[in-house]
């Protein structure tokens, strides 16, 4: 029975629990075309768990602008960096979040976000949310490094996610990486995002020391219309205290006093050993746990 209350426990209060008012979601997954895969992300429930989704490799054409109603998500405004074949990057928000900016290069697309929220501490948190789409062939890094940069808000948590086409396993040291790095960011993911085996879709977070009280949790989860593994970091905007709910598992003293209550005075000995035959076994075998 303890071990049905804890695995109880646990399931109330799983990481993928679903929407949450005290949680923000974000999402960052390559879609590996949204012309072949708008009917799987509208209809992909986990993803649709976030308060902001970024999607890359969308393949849209730049014809393909925001009035584009075959790839808007019920319920979240869009944005999109168009740029065609095997390239883009879309983002999905809620009313929470304000954009900032966006930026289309041939080999790297960035869209920008801001958010605030107030803490259980009482304290407004500021953010800056960056989704990043960076092509294998990109020649514009000390650009691209530039422009987030300029983005960045020092007084801010910032977290920047996406898919870098850089192996982090194998290529920490690219030039790329170590300017992210040398401003005081810290890369999350150490299991591959690919089905080749590499890092090549990285997590970044930057967060001031005043801001340590902030829980910024991450996990990976699996879209079956991708050879990616999607990002989804969540921010706790309370405690992280356990939710508690009366149980479902009746305690084992309520058990025998129930059992004792449901017996019935008898007069015949005989009466009494035949109720000892035919109880029932459980009264009588019980048994007692990572940007």
């Amino acid at each position: 029975l303890d071990a049905l209350k804890e695995l109880e426990g646990r399931a109330l209060n799983a990481t993928f629990i679903g929407r949450r008012d005290d949680h923000i979601r974000i999402a960052f997954v390559n879609v590996q075309s949204m012309v072949n895969h708008i009917e799987d992300i509208k209809h992909d429930h986990k993803l649709k768990e976030h308060n902001l989704i970024f999607t890359s490799e969308t393949w849209l054409l730049p014809v393909n602008t925001n009035e584009s109603r075959q790839y808007l998500l019920p319920d979240y405004e869009a944005a999109f960096c168009n740029v065609g074949k095997g390239k883009g990057l879309a983002a999905y928000s809620e009313p929470l979040f304000q954009f900032q900016e966006q930026i289309i290069e041939s080999t790297y697309q960035i869209i920008a976000y801001s958010l605030s929220f107030v803490h259980y501490s009482e304290t407004t948190i500021d953010l800056n949310i960056i989704g990043v789409y960076r092509s294998s062939r990109n020649g514009n890094d000390e650009q691209m490094v530039s422009n987030l940069k300029r983005m960045i808000n020092r007084d801010k948590i910032c977290i920047i996610s996406g898919d870098f086409n850089i192996n982090y396993r194998t290529n920490s040291d690219h030039a790329l990486v170590k300017e992210i790095l040398n401003m005081n960011f810290e890369q999350l993911i150490d299991t591959p995002t690919h089905r080749a085996g590499g890092i090549i879709d990285h997590l970044y977070i930057y967060r001031p020391s005043i801001f340590d009280d902030v829980i910024i949790n991450y996990s990976l989860f699996s879209p079956f219309y991708s050879d990616h593994f999607g990002i989804s970091v969540i921010i706790n905007k309370g405690t992280n205290a356990f939710i508690k709910m009366p149980t479902t598992v009746p305690d084992e003293t309520s058990n025998n006093t129930n059992e004792q209550r449901n017996e019935r005075p008898t007069q015949d000995k005989s009466t009494r050993s035949k109720r000892k035959l035919t109880a029932s076994p459980s009264t009588n075998n019980k048994k007692k746990r990572p940007c």
